[in-house]
This record gives structure tokens, sequence and C-alpha cells, in this order.
């Protein structure tokens, strides 16, 4: 049981610091935590409007292992952005630092609202996301 405490306690303050700063209004930066497939990622979203069609997306995954440990066929991580309807597009393959265990993307939205997946994908060809999710978070408009 005390093994599933702090994994409790990282997510509930994740979720709790993600509230604070929409209530505050005007945030630009969230928190992304990792999945059950992977609890131990961590990391932050930063956007800025470019205009009124597009935000600038700046994503750091940390403490990711090389995808290959997946799955010996996983090659990358990849970002997706995922609408309402839930139709993904694909935000870009990360950068993975192996020495460092951590991943980053600077990409622009093509929508105010959507989840952003970050996926472990065989191929740079992927079109559609893969079923392993290492970690997702929901932005609101």
């Amino acid at each position: 049981m005390s093994l599933a405490r702090p994994n409790n306690y990282r997510v509930y303050f994740a979720t709790v610091l993600t509230l604070f700063l929409c209530a505050c209004g005007g945030t630009d930066e969230y928190i992304i935590i990792g999945t059950a497939r992977m609890v131990s990622a961590e990391g932050q979203i930063r956007l800025s409007k470019i205009d009124e069609d597009a935000r600038r997306i700046n994503l750091e995954l940390e403490r990711l292992p090389p995808p290959s440990s997946l799955q010996p066929e996983f090659q990358r991580y990849t970002a997706w952005f995922v609408d309402a309807a839930g139709r993904a597009t694909k935000a870009g393959d990360m950068t993975y630092d192996p020495s460092l265990r951590q991943a980053s993307l600077v990409t622009t939205a093509p929508m105010d609202s959507f989840t952003l997946k970050v996926t472990a994908e065989e191929t740079i060809e992927a079109s559609l996301p893969s079923q392993f999710v290492v970690a997702r978070q929901s932005i609101p408009e």
C-alpha cells in the first residue's frame, strides 16, 4: 500500500497545481504526467499564442527509458493532438536524449482545445498513435 502512495501523491499534486493555474486565468503551463504504463514520466507543456489560429507548444518529458526498452520494435516517442471527436493529428517526433532520459518537442497546435498524447512508436512514418501511451494531458481553450 505504501508503494502506491507516492504515485497517488504525484497525481493529486499535478491535478491540484493544474487546476490552480487554470483558476488564475491566463496560464500557459501545464504539468504532464505518465500513464499507468510509464508512471515515472513527468514534464511540462508550455503554450504561447502565435496568432488567432495557432499556439506554440514546448513539450518536455523526463524520466523516460529508451523506447526500445519498452518493446524492442519501438524506436521513438511521438506527440499527438487529439481533438474532442477523438481524431489524432501528429504533433511530431520528440527528440530523445538517452543519457538524460529526456524527450522534447517544439511544435504548433492547429487547434485551441485538445489532449496532448505521447506514444512510443515503431517508425517515423506513424500516421496514427500506437496503443502504447506513455503520457497525456488535456489542454482547454
